[in-house]
């Protein structure tokens, strides 16, 4: 019995021996797909999921191993080498960009973003100050493994070469099957805790970061670029039954003492592109810092970004009262067809306002064109498309040219929708907007170039306030100021700002969702200042403003309240389904700070639910096209 049990010892150990000397070019393939997974798992160390991810991601990522080197097996050395060459570069580009991609939003890739490629193909330098020391010998590390691979890839075909290849098929088709079987079973999507439960993460795949964690690097590529492929059935029927009985209150009230202090006032809404909240200075926009004091000032405001496209996502919440999926799909691409019957621009337009929406860029970026038409408004107005050129750039430029201040500020009783760039990125003194801002308001190149990126978008934020300077006078001169309210509202922080860890330091927080308070004012001449500290979001706007000029609206059509409510409940949630209200914030299963009972919690998680539901299914079936 023992020289048997030798015999196998050494039968086996021959074997193992011979498949080594003949595939150990293979661990080199093992390594190189092992040191993608670890990074970018460790990206996502920190984000809770229950009971951990990282046996799921473990066993997702062998699969692929696995699999893959079972099928290098069924080709010739040279056809072997074609096939690692291109896996090697596919692969690496999607690393590179997922890792860029997570170090500018603090979020994954999706293909859902491929829509924006051209438009993001302008920040190139962004791109590369993205890559620090530790990335850069991460894609040495990966070039060697490669390298390494090709040297010592088999020889020649073996006999063995088929009967490795289905002991690997086996295997990977076992560890794939282990993976999915550690998920776990799903909960009712609906249910308070349904974010933490591991197969409901990997069923809806929307938290980028938790899907991340769970499924691996390879997983989390291909299931995103199949789900994204794919198009997702629903029962329109049952979703618009559904929403029927979720839209039809026992009744509709207003109740707040503001409602109708605006009626038939002009309105100009300006979404301020990146005028974070530590721009804001008397000394550097004095104008914006009046107006936010003088006026009603939301000081718990918050845009937050879930969607792709992060400008886009704040201007089709506050212009529709709903928000951009939580899976990256682009609003502005998937529902142009849809009916906005409930949008800010109708609502003004059946009160008898003109509506206009105001951008320098073309109509073909974020596919405003198309969206401004779907919103409801008049008409786009793209000074790029009017023959302007860098010039319309400044935001000032609207106010100073007198063809675009008469579209800006038109005749009879008026809502102008416009977004702001000066404050765009990047921030370097060889760009257009700093170096011609900074020469406008003389500040000198070696005074920009001792912090080119800070002095460069302080400077950039000072045209935007000049702009703000400019409006006033012109309503002034044209005898409207006191029948016209300004709105002004920051789509986002300062995310593509150069140095991140400054943002966090000079608006005092250290977590990723508190970031996204940002200024949020509304300004009339004949209001008392007052400050408003709860916490309210881009989707409580369209309500709030609407109750303010005592527009013909159902309060219960939003996902929403009207902020200056008696009964507003302030509350606001983040793409990693934590939420906040003012005293609580509850992020990955537990109380960051404040104090909150069971009830409390499930009450608000489920909330949040209810809310990406009820979202997902008035875009998916277009439910006010028959309302």
């Amino acid at each position: 019995m023992k020289e048997k049990i030798n015999n196998l010892i050494s039968n086996l150990s021959s074997i193992l021996k011979d498949l080594f000397i003949k595939y150990y070019g293979f661990i080199f393939i093992f390594i190189f797909i092992l040191i993608i997974d670890w990074y970018t798992y460790n990206l996502v160390s920190s984000v809770s999921i229950s009971n951990s991810g990282k046996l799921s991601s473990f066993l997702f990522t062998l699969s692929y191993v696995e699999l893959f080197i079972a099928f290098l097996l069924l080709f010739s050395k040279k056809l072997r080498k074609v096939i690692l060459l291109t896996a090697s570069l596919l692969i690496t580009i999607m690393f590179v960009v997922n890792t860029i991609y997570f170090s500018m939003f603090g979020t994954f890739f999706s293909f859902n973003n491929l829509v924006l490629a051209g438009e993001g193909s302008g920040y190139f330098l962004t791109v590369i100050n993205a890559l620090d020391f530790k990335l850069i010998t991460i894609f040495a590390s990966l070039l060697v493994m490669i390298v390494l691979s090709f040297k010592y890839m088999p020889k020649q075909r073996y006999k063995s070469d088929m009967t490795f290849a289905i002991i690997l098929l086996i295997l990977g088709l076992f560890s794939r099957g282990s993976a999915l079987v550690s998920l776990g079973d799903s909960v009712d999507p609906l249910a308070w805790n349904a974010w933490s439960h591991k197969k409901n993460i990997y069923d809806s795949y929307t938290d980028t970061k938790k899907s991340m964690k769970l499924s691996g690097f390879y997983e989390y590529v291909l299931r995103d670029l199949y789900l994204t492929s794919t198009t997702k059935n629903i029962d329109v029927k049952e979703s618009v039954t559904y929403l029927n009985n979720y839209f039809t209150p026992n009744e509709i009230t207003t109740d707040s003492s503001y409602e109708g202090v605006f009626k038939d006032k002009n309105v100009i809404v300006v979404m301020m592109e990146t005028i974070d909240s530590w721009l804001v200075t008397e000394e550097n926009m004095p104008t914006v810092y009046k107006l936010m004091n003088s006026g009603i000032n939301f000081t718990n405001h918050f845009s937050v970004i879930y969607g792709g496209g992060a400008t886009f996502n704040s201007e089709f919440m506050i212009n529709t009262g709903y928000m951009t999926p939580f899976n990256s799909q682009l609003a502005a691409y998937s529902f142009t067809e849809n009916d906005y019957a409930q949008s800010l621009a109708n609502l003004f337009k059946n009160a008898g306002y003109s509506a206009n929406n105001i951008h320098f860029n073309y109509g073909t970026y974020y596919n405003r064109a198309d969206m401004t038409e779907s919103f409801g408004y008049d008409d786009y107005i793209s000074a790029l498309e009017m023959g302007y050129g860098n010039e319309s750039k400044l935001d000032s430029f609207v106010m100073t040219d007198e063809t675009l201040r008469n579209l800006f500020l038109p005749d009879g009783k008026f809502m102008t929708y416009y977004t702001t760039y000066s404050g765009h990125m990047p921030y370097n003194y060889d760009e257009y907007l700093c170096s011609t801002i900074a020469t406008k308001f003389g500040v000198s190149e070696e005074e920009i170039m001792a912090d080119e990126n800070l002095n460069c978008i302080t400077v950039q934020a000072k045209e935007t306030d000049n702009f703000f300077e400019l409006l006033l006078e012109n309503l002034e001169e044209k005898g409207i100021l006191d029948d016209t309210v300004i709105i002004g509202i920051t789509d986002h922080y300062a995310y593509t700002f150069n140095d991140q860890e400054y943002v966090y330091d000079i608006k005092g927080v250290t977590d990723e969702n508190m970031i996204h308070n940002v200024p949020f004012f509304i300004w009339s001449s004949d209001i008392e200042s007052m400050e408003i500290d709860e916490v309210n979001s881009n989707l409580d706007v369209l309500p709030t403003i609407a109750s303010l000029f005592g527009l013909d609206y159902n309060p219960t059509y939003y996902l929403g309240s009207n902020i200056l409510s008696d009964t507003y409940s302030p509350f606001v949630f983040f793409s990693d389904y934590s939420w906040y209200d003012g005293n609580v914030y509850y992020k990955d299963g537990s109380v960051v700070f404040g104090n909150a009972s069971q009830e409390l919690i499930e009450a608000n998680s489920a909330k949040v639910n209810s809310i990406l539901d009820i979202n997902t299914k008035v875009l998916e079936t277009n439910y006010f096209a028959n309302k």
